[in-house]
């Protein structure tokens, strides 16, 4: 799991805080390429059988706007059935590691 910067430990609590439950962290690995990103998670966030989801670490990478430095980062944050919780976590993941790739 990559270690949180002091940034990244005040973004984790902020949408833990914004979730409103019972939050865990887990890092999913790139399957062809170095790199990693946190997701935090809640189950029954917003509602019951729903779970939240939000990366860490993601406003780390730099956006390029023509070829330089855009002072914008970005963190994402999606929710999903429960029952489709591994879906929703391949899915925030994917789009976290095209962003990091990218850019």
């Amino acid at each position: 799991m990559p270690l949180p910067s002091d940034t990244n430990k005040e973004i984790a609590e902020i949408v833990k805080t914004a979730f409103d439950g019972e939050a865990k962290v887990f890092s999913k690995k790139h399957h062809a390429e170095d790199l990693e990103i946190n997701i935090l998670e809640t189950e029954n966030s917003p509602d019951a059988e729903l779970t939240s989801f939000g990366t860490i670490g993601l406003s780390d990478t730099m956006m390029l706007q023509d070829g330089k430095d855009f002072a914008t980062r970005v963190e994402l944050v999606t929710f999903g059935q429960t029952k489709d919780h591994d879906t929703f976590q391949d899915l925030i993941a994917a789009t976290a590691f095209y962003l990091m790739k990218t850019n």
